[in-house]
């Protein structure tokens, strides 16, 4: 079920910029002891908090806060419902480590290690390349 407190599987992950558009599933045991899809959805945005932590595919998290909008549109004087969205604002990986391991965002959401590598200008041009 998607709620707060949920574990998640994340299949994939496309970074819209400000946010994240995440394909995710949940499962439950049933009484015979299998486990069943529970939810399932290729449209969960992962937004704020979440967003910076940058999920990443094959990851299991725990959902720590999360909303779903139901969104209507009219046509004339009838009001339809659309298809919900599902919000993930936060959340804890599973061991509850809080990004992957080696990847400290920056600012930019970018790894630290990759922000403070040096420029080809901060090298020095062609006249210091060893080849």
């Amino acid at each position: 079920m998607f709620s707060t407190g949920a574990y998640f599987k994340i299949w994939n992950v496309v970074n819209k910029g400000k946010y994240s558009e995440v394909e995710c599933s949940t499962q439950k045991k049933d009484q015979g002891g299998n486990y069943q899809t529970d939810f399932s959805s290729k449209f969960v945005k992962f937004v704020g908090k979440a967003h910076s932590k940058n999920p990443q595919p094959n990851e299991k998290i725990k959902i720590t806060s999360c909303g779903v909008e139901n969104v209507y549109q009219k046509d004339g004087k009838n009001q339809y419902m659309k298809n919900p969205s599902y919000i993930v604002f936060d959340f804890e990986r599973e061991g509850g480590n809080s990004a992957p391991t080696g990847y400290v965002p920056n600012a930019y959401g970018m790894p630290e290690f990759m922000a403070n590598a040096p420029s080809f200008e901060d090298i020095g041009g062609d006249d210091n390349l060893p080849f």
